[in-house]
Parts: C-alpha cells; sequence; structure tokens
C-alpha cells in the first residue's frame, strides 16, 4: 500500500462513514499525520495542516464526496501559521516568534496565559491574556507577526500589570508612546525576527518575579496542585502569591490552572485520544467535565475544537 501522495489520499478517502462507525477515528488522525509528515517540511505547521485536512474530509463526508487531489492541495496552501523558536538567549522569556498570512476565514483563537506583542498593517498591538475565545479573521494575504511571551513574562517587558490586559486587544502606544510603538511596527511589519530584535533591549531589561515564574511552572505540570502547596514551595503567603500572580499572569493561580488543562485536554483530543482518555489524563473529574470545560473556554464542543483549524496567536482585529 502506497501511503503517499495519491494513494495515500484514496486510503483517506476509503475509511468512510462505515469505517467511522466502527470506531476507525484514530486510523483517520494518525493516516492525516503521515500524510501531512511525507507533504509539509516544516513541523510547525504539521498539526494545523492536519485539522485542516481532517474539516475538509469531515465535509466530504457529509456530501458523500472524496477529496480531490486539488483540494488537498489547495489545503497544504491554505494554512499559513509558522512558529519560529526565538533567539536562545531570550528563550527564557519567549516562548515563541510566529508569523500568519491571512486566508480570509474566521480563527478561533483560544486561551493560553500568555501576553503577545502582535504586528499587522505595521501597527503593533498588545494581546493580553484571555480567559475566553476570540473570533478572529485576517484578510487574505495580509501579514501578521509576533511574538508570545511566557506566563508571567509580559508584565515585566510592557510596564503595566497584566491583569490590565486581560481579554483585550491593547494599541502598544497607549503603553509606550507613538514613537517607540511606531519603530516596533515598522521593524516587525514583515517578519517576527525583526519584531524581537525591535524588543530585544526591553527584554533584555526585564526582570520577571521569580517566584511567580516558578509557580506558572509548577501549575503548568500540575494544575491540579492546590494554591497552599504552590505558596510553600515557592516561599510565599498565599495572598502574597495570589496578588502577584495575578499582576504577572494576568489573573489568578486558579483561572491559570484551569487554562493549563484546558490546552493539555486540547492537545490531547487534537492529538487523537478518546474525550473519555483525555479528560482523565488532563485531570478532570470526567468526560462531562471535559465537555463543560472545553465548551466554556474554547467557545465549541470538544469535537468541533478537536477537527477545527489549530488557533492562531493573537492577531488584533
Amino acid at each position: 500500500m502506497n501511503w503517499n501522495g495519491v494513494g495515500g489520499l484514496r486510503r483517506l478517502n476509503g475509511l468512510g462513514r462505515r469505517g467511522e462507525e466502527r470506531g476507525a477515528d484514530g486510523c483517520v488522525r494518525r493516516l492525516v499525520d503521515h500524510l501531512v509528515a511525507t507533504a509539509v517540511p516544516d513541523h510547525n505547521r504539521r498539526a494545523e495542516v492536519a485539522t485542516e485536512v481532517l474539516r475538509l474530509r469531515g465535509r466530504s463526508n457529509r456530501h458523500q464526496t472524496s477529496i480531490s487531489a486539488a483540494a488537498w492541495t489547495g489545503s497544504l496552501a491554505r494554512v499559513s501559521y509558522r512558529e519560529l523558536a526565538p533567539p536562545p538567549e531570550l528563550a527564557h522569556l519567549v516562548l515563541c516568534l510566529w508569523e500568519r498570512t491571512g486566508t480570509g476565514e474566521e480563527t478561533l483563537v483560544l486561551p493560553d496565559g500568555c501576553v503577545d506583542v502582535v504586528v499587522r498593517d505595521a501597527v503593533a498591538h498588545v494581546a493580553g491574556p484571555d480567559t475566553r475565545p476570540d473570533p478572529v479573521t485576517i484578510a487574505a494575504g495580509a501579514a501578521v507577526t509576533g511574538i508570545r511571551f511566557r506566563p508571567g513574562v509580559g508584565a515585566a517587558v510592557l510596564g503595566v500589570a497584566a491583569d490590565q490586559l486581560r481579554d483585550a486587544r491593547t494599541p502598544l502606544d497607549a503603553l509606550w508612546g507613538a514613537a517607540a510603538a511606531e519603530e516596533v511596527g515598522a521593524r516587525g511589519a514583515t517578519h517576527a525576527a525583526g519584531l524581537a530584535a525591535a524588543l530585544e533591549r526591553r527584554l533584555r531589561a526585564a526582570a520577571p518575579d521569580p517566584r511567580v515564574l516558578a509557580a506558572v511552572r509548577r501549575l503548568a505540570r500540575a494544575p491540579g496542585s492546590a494554591l497552599p502547596d504552590v505558596a510553600e514551595v515557592v516561599g510565599l503567603g498565599e495572598r502574597q502569591l495570589r496578588r502577584r500572580f495575578t499582576e504577572a499572569v494576568g489573573y489568578g493561580p486558579k483561572t491559570f490552572a484551569r487554562v493549563a488543562r484546558f490546552r493539555r485536554a486540547l492537545a490531547l483530543l487534537r492529538a487523537g485520544a478518546a474525550p473519555a482518555a483525555a479528560a482523565y489524563d488532563a485531570g478532570y473529574a470526567d468526560q462531562a467535565h471535559l465537555t463543560r470545560e472545553l465548551s466554556a473556554l474554547g467557545g465549541r464542543t470538544p469535537a468541533a475544537l478537536r477537527n477545527a483549524p489549530a488557533d492562531a496567536p493573537r492577531p488584533t482585529r
């Protein structure tokens, strides 16, 4: 069996409704991942391409058709988001750089506990930490670049408490003035590397709270950790930790843990895990708990979130 190119596409089309009713979803996902891996050299784009192909396949099944070779090629071309590693000397502060070319279609941006600086049309904005889904649309062909700070870092770089930016898209000139914001917008207009270079001086001068960062790492690794235990580990009282955490991250430890659990469950679902297994592995009480939380934070059912194109970084409207 040829699992690449047209042969692989025929195999995928052959796994139709009857196969899905027999529980072949995992096989479908593995085949899609294999097809994408052979077609997309940039591993940072593969997850999003795979979810786009699954969306296309779901639509073709509803209409009793197959995915054509042209549609397959188009799905590869339409997905144009990529993440880039930050400079090594900034990796402790920056989670990633990213670039995206718009497709004209709506993308659902989901909470992740991070603050981004985003440049669109040479104008820089700050995307604050989200507590709810945010649907955005980028015009076809429009370029957007961004830099994503690690949770707890953005406030130290930007010079403003992160809870003041929560669920908001704030023009950078409102924080730094017109001249500084214009420089960032101009240098980051086409490439994320230019954006990182424009922010490098402020990044090097930033001094995020090390105890908050330790608490972030603990909760990201174990979202079910009790606050008194986290406070004791980082050497702060509960009230003091809650205050410093909220200022640095944008919301309190409990909300951050909720977002971390949500992201873990979403990653498991998109990797092919069954909802019940994802609920258990992510630390939810049961599958119903997972469904409620994904609907609240993601705005859609687990099945819809699993098969939707991977959520974008936070471009401004």
